[in-house]
């Protein structure tokens, strides 16, 4: 189990990749637990119609899982 931190942020878990073959490189697995303090949202960039906006900052402990074409987000 590999970890990542930043100022704000912390994450652990693993993330399975095919590295070669048709569509590589691509995530093929994911499973981590993740705890962000004061996140800013703008900073995920969503694909939102340009109406939409959002701002604010958010708290978030829980764990992001696979599927990836549907990720789940499960509180801690």
């Amino acid at each position: 189990m590999q970890r990542a931190t930043a100022p704000g942020l912390s994450a652990d878990g693993i993330i399975l990749a095919q590295l070669q073959g048709p569509g590589a490189p691509a995530i093929t697995g994911l499973d981590l637990n993740v705890d962000t303090r004061g996140y800013n949202l703008q900073a995920l960039d969503l694909p939102l119609p340009a109406k939409v906006s959002y701002s604010g900052r958010a708290d978030f402990s829980g764990r992001l899982r696979e599927p990836l074409r549907l990720p789940i987000l499960r509180e801690g």
